[in-house]
């Protein structure tokens, strides 16, 4: 046995390792060591702070145990015999153990207590943040507490709540969209298969018809391309703007509408007045367009199409006024939605896609302003500012 044992310290000792080998060596045992100690403790944030403050408790009554036990120590062999402070210290010494080992457990049971009520808002949200990483939209966050956890939980349940409406609307977004493609595609094909098939034959109403049909699905693709682009925009730091006249810029977009206006035989006044904006003039002028082209196409009964510019305190109103078909009370919060239309039977009549007042809103919002609608049930006038800065 002991020739084997001899043999083998002999072989250890011829071994020799460089000193990349032993670095190496070295960093293994230690993150070994890293490994087995990591498993011995709690990766809870509770059982982690409950163990923190049990240690901290233990050491401060260590240090009081110690002080009161040397104080009397001290005062007993002072002023007793030596028989008596070799008891008293005996028997001192286990009451104090006592003492410490009770007041330890009992201050870690109460702070085992106490943190599992202050962490429970963490563990909501940590249950809340699974739910919500997994897909599903979870239950508000219960606000039980004040200060920072608490404006923690109430933006938290802010940020649910957006990203719930956000997804229902892009729903809403596919299934209009996947509709409005649909549509058309299925009247092209339609015509194409029975002109095919024999069973009509080709004619200027059924090319104009086709053309149409075709001219909805550019259409639908060009505002879906400059909804896009305002979206983008919308995450930018900046927006490339020009210095121009806002009585200039009414009156040219008026001007686009001139004969559309004569062969409607609808009367259009413009005022307004002059004043210089900083502005994206291109984006002003497609919100101007889109209102007077809507104020047209829903023109209802008599009266003009008024388009006004005036200066207020700290920005500029631009106001497209006139009689129109009815808007029920139901539908004004929602017409500055993606594809959202007041009477749906009657799309097909009037061409709208319910696109351009949501891009008209974007780019409004995107220069600060605000874009909203006044009216009485049949005079309409949609409104927005634009903030000055002269």
């Amino acid at each position: 046995m002991m020739r084997i044992l001899r043999n083998c310290v002999r072989k250890l000792r011829s071994i020799r390792l460089n000193p990349y080998e032993s670095s190496r060596s070295g960093e293994w045992g230690i993150n070994l060591l890293r490994n087995k100690l990591q498993k011995q403790f709690p990766k809870s944030f509770l059982w982690k702070i409950t163990l923190l403050n049990i240690a901290i408790t233990t050491i401060v009554i260590a240090i009081s145990s110690w002080a009161v036990y040397s104080t009397a120590c001290i005062l007993v062999e002072n002023n007793q015999s030596a028989e008596y402070a070799a008891a008293f210290r005996v028997a001192l010494r286990q009451d104090l153990w006592i003492f410490s080992v009770i007041a330890i457990l009992t201050g870690g049971l109460l702070h085992l207590k106490s943190n599992r009520a202050l962490t429970k808002p963490i563990r909501e949200l940590i249950r809340a943040t699974k739910e919500l990483k997994s897909g599903a939209d979870p239950r508000p966050v219960a606000v039980r507490t004040n200060g920072d956890m608490q404006e923690l939980i109430l933006h938290f349940n802010d940020l649910v709540d957006q990203l719930s409406y956000n997804r229902r609307q892009q729903k809403k977004l596919v299934s209009d969209l996947s509709h409005e493609i649909r549509t058309p595609i299925s009247n092209i094909n339609g015509y194409l298969n029975a002109l095919k098939n024999g069973v009509i034959e080709g004619s200027p109403d059924l090319y104009t018809s086709l053309h149409n049909e075709s001219e909805r699905l550019i259409d639908l693709v060009e505002q879906l391309e400059r909804l896009k682009e305002w979206d983008d925009a919308r995450h930018q730091h900046f927006l490339a703007k020009d210095q121009v006249n806002a009585h200039d810029l009414v009156s040219q977009a008026a001007n686009m509408f001139k004969w559309t206006l004569q062969d409607r035989g609808i009367q259009c006044e413009v005022h307004a007045e002059p004043m210089n904006l900083v502005v994206d003039g291109a984006g002003i002028t497609q919100v101007l367009a889109n209102l007077i082209e809507n104020a047209i196409r829903y023109y209802s009964g008599e009266g003009p199409v008024r388009i006004t510019g005036e200066r207020m305190e700290s920005a500029y109103r631009i106001t497209v006024a006139g009689p129109g078909l009815p808007i029920p009370e139901e539908d004004r919060t929602e017409l500055f939605t993606r594809f959202h239309r007041v009477e749906r039977s009657r799309k097909r009549e009037t061409g709208g896609l319910g696109l351009g007042l949501a891009i008209s809103d974007e780019i409004v919002c995107r220069h600060g302003g605000k874009l909203f609608l006044e009216t009485d049930g049949h005079s309409h006038a949609f409104q927005f500012t634009i903030p000055c800065r002269e």
